[in-house]
């Protein structure tokens, strides 16, 4: 197994502020509270050989529980993916410390794992879970947060209605089960690892609280990630002194070394590196048979997007073979200048990343999200790595933070690399507008600027 670079979340605090403000503009303005957005996946899960998309729908109000959370799953098929969701799977509730929420806050996919012939999700409820309340705290209520991780299979009518498996994590308050940091089979064993991440933050459990309950915490708990085996039997802790020792931010992700094996990156190679798990794409860039590394790194003055190519018996390494910078903002009368840089530099270039062949061409391209600015750049794979300037820029209305997830696929198995792209809607546009779920088809001359799917997200649970 190679050790290679990899990054911890980062979490702009653009991002954070658009979407707590979003929220206090809609109870003051009396509306529902808007579908909350989860992750997206893609997955064969009925084996037809067509990639299907599940989108991870959690509960409109997480925190109070008001309503389960849901998975939703779209087949793909030749005419690419319907209006409406082949198959729901609804939030189950298990056990002490189960709440209704947070239910597919993380998806992803894990591959066949009971071999069976249909792919496998994971899914996270990070809200939900049996856990043991930290040392100091006092609560007459049962322990929450701990969170908890699900297995749910994949079969012909898509995923199982009952989990085949699922874990808890170990802390109060811990939210075990916030994101996941890649899958594959590190080992050779045929079983694939996956890194799963607690939030931390074990003062969310206040807001759960009725009014006169009294809870007196430590301090807040800190984020931690670890390896976990995943069997049909459940999911057991992968054992690597490397990476206990490491003490930095790690993912699991393509080999890039051809060995037959996924490779697992540690932040520790390239100190300082940044990126969250969106940001992180590989795929086959240059044409030579091995996967490559595209890394956004959103959270700098101007985003940039760092390319590695793989190889052979040895892996990606530093530095990149390229670095693009993120275009500046453009604003109508504004000439950039040294003064208005800084301004115009705030777009949150590289905060989404995937890879996929979007014309067909046996060179995988580069998607890219700039969500600050509502912008997705394209640029095309070559022999020698990704080209600049960007082939395509699609644009959505402002202030939707378009993508806010992003992944991308062959729907409808045409040979043309396809994207599904989430926002977080918007209360700030006239009428307001919940979050939507848009999907753009690849062609011969890129993307095809007509989305083939657009939808609600708050039309597909109700």
């Amino acid at each position: 197994m190679r050790w290679l670079p990899a990054w911890s979340i980062a979490v702009t605090a653009a991002a954070a502020s658009l979407t707590l403000c979003a929220s206090a503009r809609t109870q003051a303005g009396g509306r529902s509270p808007p579908q909350r957005v989860g992750d997206l996946a893609v997955a064969d899960v009925n084996g037809d050989g067509f990639a299907d998309l599940i989108a991870g729908l959690p509960g409109r109000e997480e925190y109070r529980h008001e309503t389960p959370g849901r998975v939703a799953v779209w087949f793909g098929g030749k005419g690419g993916l319907r209006a409406r969701p082949s198959a729901t799977f609804v939030e189950p509730a298990i056990g002490q410390g189960s709440h209704l929420g947070s239910f597919g806050r993380a998806v992803a996919a894990v591959g066949d794992v009971n071999r069976d012939g249909f792919a496998d999700v994971l899914v996270g409820a990070p809200g939900a879970g049996s856990c043991t309340a930290p040392p100091g705290a006092k609560v007459n209520v049962p322990p929450l947060d701990g969170g908890r991780v699900y297995l749910l299979a994949g079969g012909r009518a898509g995923l199982a209605a009952t989990p085949a498996a699922f874990v808890d994590g170990a802390r109060m308050g811990g939210r075990f089960g916030s994101g996941f940091r890649g899958a594959g089979d590190l080992d050779g064993d045929g079983a694939p690892e996956v890194i799963i991440g607690a939030a931390g933050d074990g003062a969310q459990i206040c807001q759960d609280h009725g009014e006169g309950v009294r809870a007196e915490l430590p301090d807040p708990l800190p984020s931690e990630q670890g390896i976990f085996r995943c069997r049909p039997s459940g999911f057991s802790r992968w054992s690597n002194d490397a990476a206990k020792a490491d003490g930095a931010g790690y993912v699991l992700t393509g080999d890039f070394d051809r060995d037959g094996r996924a490779d697992l990156l540690s932040s520790r190679v390239v100190t300082g590196m940044l990126a969250p798990p969106q940001g992180l794409g590989s795929g086959d860039v240059n044409g030579d048979g091995i996967p490559d590394l595209a890394v956004g790194r959103s959270d700098i003055r101007r985003g940039r997007l760092y390319f590695y190519p793989g190889a052979a018996g040895r892996g990606i390494s530093e530095p990149p073979a390229a670095t693009f910078i993120g275009p500046l903002r453009v604003v109508p009368g504004v000439t950039p200048t040294a003064r208005n840089e800084v301004a115009l530099s705030q777009t949150s270039f590289g905060m989404s990343v995937v890879v996929i062949d979007v014309d067909h061409d046996g060179f995988a391209d580069i998607v890219v999200g700039a969500p600050w600015v509502d912008k997705i750049y394209v640029y095309a794979g070559s022999r020698a790595g990704p080209r600049e300037p960007a082939r395509q820029v699609l644009s959505r209305e402002v202030h939707t933070w378009f993508p806010d997830r992003m992944v991308a696929g062959d729907f409808d198995a045409d040979g043309y690399g396809d994207i599904a792209i989430t926002d977080v809607g918007s209360d700030i546009t006239k009428p307001p507008r919940d979050p939507t779920l848009t999907v753009y088809r690849g062609s011969a001359a890129g993307f095809v600027t007509k989305p083939a799917l657009s939808v609600a997200l708050a039309d597909v649970v109700e």
